[in-house]
């Protein structure tokens, strides 16, 4: 399994949120090998946010940062940044799910 994770800095939270349901999920869903993304709002800044994509193999991991370049680079979500997304992707070395219980 790898993760790849990017961090933003936006003086726009709440109008880069709904781009990012909106028009980046759907994209990102379709990567092979995609498990789960999640969008993380800073409790301490609300100017920061995280973004961490799960997937079955790099490739997709690395995919994604790829996609995730080139989609704020080409879409409205740019002029809301104010500092350059920092990126990184690796290798997960230790994960656990909570037990469902039915």
């Amino acid at each position: 399994m790898y993760a790849s994770i990017r961090k933003y800095k936006t003086d726009a939270p709440g109008i880069i949120i709904p781009i990012i349901r909106n028009e980046f999920l759907p994209m990102i869903k379709s990567i092979p090998g995609f498990i789960s993304y999640y969008l993380i709002s800073s409790e301490t800044d609300s100017n920061d946010m995280t973004t961490v994509s799960i997937f079955e193999t790099k490739d997709g991991a690395l995919a994604s940062g790829r996609m995730a370049s080139d989609w704020v680079k080409n879409s409205d979500l740019l002029k809301f940044l104010i500092a350059v997304p920092e990126f990184t992707a690796g290798e997960v070395n230790a994960s656990i799910l909570a037990e469902v219980h039915h």
